[in-house]
């Protein structure tokens, strides 16, 4: 079986993902392969399908009182904190 190498901070991760999902390091990779073949062979449409179904999940599970706005808002936020933090060299 081909091996490959990856960052410790790669390899701890799924470490992390194994031990939460209550397998092994083999099936969490192959999980997350497949995973990732599946999105990287969509077409555009079938991504925005997808993606759009996410959406329509979130915003049915958004209290009435916290307007779309907000949750962007909220979203944009945590990604800026997230990339400060990256560019910091902290994540």
């Amino acid at each position: 079986m081909p091996k490959v190498d990856v960052p410790s901070g790669t390899y701890e991760a799924i470490e992390r993902i194994a031990a939460r999902s209550g397998t092994d390091i083999a099936a969490t990779v192959a999980e997350a392969l497949s995973q990732f073949i599946h999105l990287k062979e969509m077409s555009d449409g079938e991504y925005q399908r997808e993606w759009d179904v996410v959406l329509a999940t979130i915003a049915a599970s958004r209290p009435s009182a916290v307007t779309a706005a907000e949750v962007e808002s909220d979203i944009d936020a945590a990604t800026d904190e997230v990339w400060a933090k990256r560019r910091a060299g902290s994540c």
